[in-house]
């Protein structure tokens, strides 16, 4: 009978507790639908989701533990992404293969400065808000904006948000489809100009070009590159011009769920077909009694809006054999940038 009663009370403890965490993962559930506003059209399309939130939620918890112990140097978090799987991620953000043209538009960056261990162009008021670019591939708009926005407030002392929409829909690029070149979209501005973001504001697709003239117009004067794969010319042309846009592998384990920390994957893939994701390096600093030690890394700005990542923002680690493609296919925007 004693047998019995602690077998008894052994399973009743284990329904307990296999109840509470039944019901803590339902109130997780809950949050994450209240908090990115998610809705279904039916119960058995939340049903599905909530099964994939579930798997998210175990991959990132067997993520952290490896983070907490020391082994890896970036920790994920549970975010808007959480009801999609890795293949709707990648289709939704992420860009097809880039078409690897010569950048026969752009002059190759031929500065060589001293340049001082850390740096950050946002302490310089040269950087806008983060932008979310939403369920459309057009990473390679707000890269290019950004590089714009830097030069443009370098030459003239006012910070100005320019048009991913404008871009978008007029530079005869690659749309939402993902996959276009920020270069080919600083040959545009050259020639074409673009309005601001007030002017033309973004609406998370493509539409026939509305560019106008009866608001202002701004151009820069091209586009410059640095050599393919070398993270000291990326440092010196950052620090002399502004922000580059730069083009990464950013893979759904290291980038989907990103909160925090520096991003170190050795098998990051560095060229293409690898590289699909277009953002701004707007600066870098390393960690010098990190728990990983003295530890460089870029600052770099996304395009998935302020509730991803570190206020839309992540680290990559720099000086680490060209990481996740980051020195490969770089565009800065030509100064001077200016009102016409």
């Amino acid at each position: 009978m004693r047998t019995l009663s602690c077998l008894s009370l052994l399973l009743l403890g284990l329904a307990l507790t296999q109840a509470a965490a039944l019901h803590q993962t339902h109130q997780e559930w809950r949050e994450f639908k209240s908090t990115y506003t998610k809705e279904y059209a039916s119960e058995e399309e939340e049903q599905s989701r909530f099964a994939i939130f579930l798997d998210n939620k175990r991959i990132i918890v067997e993520h952290n533990a490896l983070y907490d112990s020391g082994e890896i140097s970036w920790e994920l978090g549970m975010n808007e992404f959480g009801d999609l799987t890795e293949e709707e991620f990648k289709a939704r953000y992420l860009g097809q293969v880039l078409p690897k043209e010569n950048k026969e538009n752009c002059q190759i960056y031929r500065g060589w400065i001293e340049t001082p261990d850390s740096y950050d162009w946002r302490n310089e008021g040269a950087v806008t808000e983060v932008k979310d670019q939403g369920f459309c591939g057009s990473c390679w708009s707000f890269a290019a904006t950004g590089s714009m926005e830097g030069q443009y407030y370098r030459g003239n002392g006012e910070l100005v948000s320019m048009s991913e929409q404008n871009l978008l829909d007029c530079a005869q690029n690659w749309g939402c489809n993902g996959g276009g070149r920020s270069d080919i979209t600083l040959k545009y501005v050259h020639e074409n100009g673009t309005n601001s973001e007030a002017a033309y504001p973004y609406e998370m697709d493509q539409d026939s070009c509305r560019q106008s003239s009866n608001d202002p117009i701004y151009h820069c004067s091209g586009c410059t590159y640095t050599i393919v794969g070398s993270e000291d010319d990326l440092r010196m042309a950052l620090v002399d011009e502004g922000p580059v846009a730069v083009a990464i592998d950013a893979s759904p384990l290291n980038f989907m769920f990103y909160r925090s920390g520096i991003i170190d994957d050795p098998d990051c893939g560095t060229d293409y077909p690898d590289i699909n994701h277009a953002v701004l390096a707007v600066g870098y600093d390393s960690e010098a009694n990190g728990i990983f030690g003295s530890k460089a890394y870029w600052i770099i700005k996304n395009s998935w809006g302020k509730s991803w990542g570190s206020d839309g923002y992540f680290n990559l680690a720099k000086d680490k054999h060209n990481m996740c493609g980051v020195s490969t296919d770089t565009a800065l925007a030509k100064a001077p940038c200016y009102q016409a």
